[in-house]
């Protein structure tokens, strides 16, 4: 495909407003908007679509990393932004509005060496934005900053901003590969250092709490998404890019393809999950994703937080409850069910059992069988001597 822009623009004087589309006439792009059922006006010579983010999002899913789109005309109706916004939000919003010249291109060349080398869409994704932000934050692509603009960045932008430790690795990493493709004399990707990542136990919800809020979910397909997210430890992503033939109910398996690091594994697919998914499918005949949004695209991670916020506060769960916590919730309640830790993790299809392992520090039941030293100090059994202790009866009550 040719190298040139795809130019948007929002129409804003006609109702319902209209989204044009314009580019120097390339076959492969007409035959993949008119799959998007564009129409063509010959009066202004662009195609036009409704001025919807669905759209918008759809052209990046098709042409990203192919061709460069210009959407710096493109306008949606204000959201009215929630009170303590700052900086982080203000600078997402120009992000590829403020790129100096020539960064254009780099940027495109970054996305390609990115695709090139087998990342996931969603990497791709997340290390060029990060890589927009830091050239917008500081009005120079990367490989033209100095090591005081890098660390004004992390200083004045993502440790000011709040931006969690995980990130921040993230963007060390995007950074790097960035340095890979493009040089910057004063500094090198051998020496940034990521910062050193804390290790936070993850939040687990009991099997009531789960129970709570699929009941508080009533619609079909947003129950029948979590309950296969917890009956089977999926990742949020691995769950919205399930196909209907990755579910396979002749030999109880469901098969999970591309995940994480491009791995793939069987996991077990049990009699209850069997007979919900059934339901479900029934009921909504999905062409080829088990969970399909607009037009037969796979569901949206974002939806699924969304409704899942709102059904975690109908169930009043007081925990910060995410898609992932119903994974990690698998994996706990597995292990204090007595499955064997190595098990478990093929299960979650972790690399390495010490990634596994971190759940044995949340698991509850052994923690719970194991009896204080106090206890025995206090028990009748045992009989202290009274020289040095106070007898139970007494150390107890004032």
């Amino acid at each position: 495909m040719k190298k040139f822009k795809i130019v948007l623009r929002s129409n804003l004087d006609v109702q319902p407003a209209i989204l044009e589309v314009r580019f120097p006439f390339e076959r492969s792009i007409v035959l993949q908007l008119k799959e998007m059922r564009g129409r063509w006006n010959p009066q202004k010579s662009c195609w036009e679509f409704p001025n919807e983010r669905s759209i918008l999002h759809e052209i990046w899913d098709r042409f990203r990393g192919q061709i460069w789109i210009d959407q710096q005309q493109v306008r949606f109706p204000a959201v009215p932004m929630p009170k303590g916004v700052g900086e982080k939000v203000k600078l997402r919003r120009s992000i590829g509005r403020d790129l100096p010249e020539g960064g254009e291109e780099k940027i495109t060349r970054y996305h390609l060496r990115l695709h090139s080398r087998r990342y996931s869409e969603s990497t791709c994704e997340t290390y060029t934005s990060m890589i927009l932000g830091v050239s917008a934050w500081l009005r120079c692509m990367p490989d033209e900053m100095s090591q005081n603009d890098l660390e004004r960045y992390q200083t004045n932008y993502l440790k000011k901003n709040n931006y969690s430790l995980s990130y921040h690795r993230q963007f060390i990493g995007a950074l790097k590969l960035y340095l890979e493709l493009f040089e910057n004399p004063e500094i090198h990707p051998d020496e940034l250092v990521r910062p050193k990542k804390v290790k936070k136990l993850p939040v687990v919800l009991s099997l009531q709490e789960v129970r709570n809020i699929m009941e508080c979910t009533a619609n079909l397909k947003h129950r029948s998404l979590l309950a296969l997210m917890y009956g089977a430890g999926l990742r949020v992503s691995e769950a919205c890019n399930l196909t209907t033939t990755d579910l396979d109910f002749d030999r109880s398996q469901i098969h999970i393809r591309m995940s994480k690091n491009n791995k793939f594994r069987y996991l077990p697919f049990s009699p209850a999950l069997k007979v919900m998914m059934r339901n479900y499918l029934d009921r909504y005949y999905p062409n080829h994703f088990v969970f399909e949004g607009r037009e037969g695209n796979h569901y949206s991670p974002t939806s699924v937080r969304q409704f899942l916020a709102r059904s975690v506060k109908q169930a009043r769960v007081e925990k910060y409850v995410t898609p992932h916590t119903f994974r990690h919730s698998y994996a706990t309640h597995l292990l204090e069910a007595g499955i064997n830790l190595r098990i478990v993790q093929e299960l979650l299809g972790h690399s390495k059992p010490e990634t596994t392992m971190i759940y044995t520090h949340v698991s509850q039941k052994l923690k719970l069988s194991v009896s204080s030293s106090f206890d025995k100090l206090l028990s009748s059994e045992s009989e202290p001597d009274r020289n040095e202790l106070p007898g139970p009866s007494n150390f107890l009550i004032p």
